[in-house]
């Protein structure tokens, strides 16, 4: 018989034995667990990457971007409208997706999303003309427009009030296929850059990203009631996301504006006057399901900005959205914890030199629409503007319009000077037709009767004409009085 504290030894080694292999399991599955956690953070990593490459291939509306139109999982949908296949095979092959309809009465086209882009080839009959305006009333803001063909410069001159403001670009004169894809491979990437023309002189357009960072932080605020604040250096910039702001909430009344700098808030910073603050009331009650934009509460003292905001939770309906200056000036200190999470920080445009170039051909395009003209920048006068350095939008706008003009003034309609005056555009007109006028009574010799009939007019309507603008006409008497003083 064993000695029983032998029995227990062995018992205990046994027990020992077991949990030795227990604890070699339990790290041999640490181990394993802590190998798949790297796989997993190496995989997590990696997926981010591919993310973040594909996010470029997506619209501006997702808050991403894309430089090849072939690798997009999303392209533009691009629609072209007329009968010409070969231009049509063109395009095909650089944008695979692109679908074409005879015009803008094709039952397809009708039942079909609307494009984000497209182009139209305009004959010089009026065949689907009243159809297409109303496309482009209805879509301005939201489809990019390249025409084309023999009608193109006189469809410009008619409807071009309806294509202001947009993204619209008409090719007056004939090009070679290789022009005509590359301009409208610049309206495709321009489209995809847009994200509101709310405002045509401050459109929000990047594709830098800082601009969609923005874009995603206002995608993500825009489903909030609470007050925002907008921090940006350019107002008008400011102003054009607080109005997409309103436009993504869904609400259907008005944008109002506090005009901070109105108030008397000067004289007594820590409290509103009573009338200034019954005002203000007055305000969010006029703007009941719609949005009150404050211009500038960097003037506000800190405790002002605090009793806005208890008259905005008090307001029904109204979203109120504060603008913030970068001033030094600024009587603001601190902002509230309250707006602490509802902050939308614009970048300044000179932080953001990608998207400088974006901006450069959308004001491209609005000036040659005002000017029926195909007048472009260079890449060294772009370059130019980088190294001027820009602080807001304005700015570059001024910039294209100034060059532009430049080149624009070398070829422009006789008689007209480029150079700024103070004159209206009724002075200006007159003055055009005024040398109109004596340059054709001169041609006739100054038989008016057919003068009317080289410029297409009733000979009363020419005598009126003349009269108003002043013109002397010799008679035929004088005409007789000079020739015999001659001889």
């Amino acid at each position: 018989m064993s000695d029983p504290t032998e029995t227990d030894l062995a018992d205990v080694r046994h027990r020992l034995q077991a949990a030795e292999q227990r604890i070699n399991i339990l790290e041999s599955s640490e181990s394993a667990a802590r190998l798949r956690q790297q796989q997993l953070e190496q995989e997590n990593d990696k997926l981010k990457r591919e993310n973040a490459e594909l996010s470029r291939g997506l619209p501006i509306e997702t808050a991403v971007l894309s430089n090849e139109d072939t690798e997009q999982l999303h392209p533009v949908s691009l629609t072209f409208l007329g009968r010409d296949k070969a231009i049509f095979a063109l395009v095909r092959k650089h944008f695979p997706h692109a679908t074409q309809f005879v015009g803008p009465t094709s039952t397809g086209f009708k039942r079909r999303k609307p494009p984000e882009v497209l182009i139209c080839r305009l004959e010089n009959n009026d065949t689907g003309r009243r159809p297409l305006v109303k496309f482009i009333k209805d879509r301005r803001s939201k489809t990019a427009f390249l025409f084309y063909g023999p009608g193109a410069r006189e469809f410009l001159r008619h409807q071009r009030k309806h294509l202001m403001g947009g993204i619209a670009e008409v090719l007056l004169e004939d090009v070679s296929d290789d022009a005509l894809l590359y301009r409208l491979n610049a309206i495709v990437e321009l489209r995809k850059a847009i994200c509101s023309l709310e405002d045509t002189n401050s459109p929000l357009i990047g594709r830098s990203q800082k601009f969609i960072d923005v874009v995603t932080q206002m995608l993500r605020l825009s489903r909030f009631p609470d007050p925002v604040v907008i921090r940006s250096e350019d107002p008008a910039e400011g102003m054009s996301a607080a109005k997409e702001f309103h436009r993504r909430s869904g609400r259907h009344g008005k944008i109002l504006i506090l005009k901070v700098e109105e108030l008397d808030i000067g004289s007594d910073p820590g409290e509103l006057k009573t009338g200034d603050e019954q005002a203000i009331r007055r305000l969010f009650e006029r703007a009941r399901n719609g949005l009150l934009v404050a211009s500038n509460v960097g003037l506000f003292s800190n405790k002002q900005l605090e009793r806005l905001l208890v008259l905005a939770n008090e307001a029904e309906q109204v979203r109120l959205i504060c603008l913030l200056h970068r001033d030094s000036q600024n009587r603001l200190t601190k902002l509230p914890e309250a707006l602490g999470p509802f902050m939308l920080d614009i970048p300044s445009i000179a932080q953001r030199d990608e998207d400088v170039p974006l901006f450069v051909h959308y004001f491209t395009l609005l000036h040659n629409l005002q000017v029926e003209r195909e007048v472009y920048l260079n890449q060294a006068e772009v370059n130019q503007l980088h190294d001027k350095g820009v602080s807001n939008i304005s700015q570059i706008k001024n910039y294209v319009f100034d060059k532009l003009r430049e080149k624009f003034s070398g070829d422009a309609t006789p008689g007209f000077n480029w150079e700024r005056k103070i004159k209206t555009l009724d002075e200006y007109l007159a003055e055009f037709e005024a040398t109109i006028l004596s340059d054709t009574l001169k041609q006739c010799e100054g038989n008016k009767s057919k003068a009317a009939r080289l410029l297409g007019l009733r000979p009363n309507t020419l005598h009126y004409k003349l009269s108003r603008l002043g013109i002397d006409t010799p008679t035929k008497r004088t005409k007789k009085r000079a020739a015999d003083s001659s001889n």
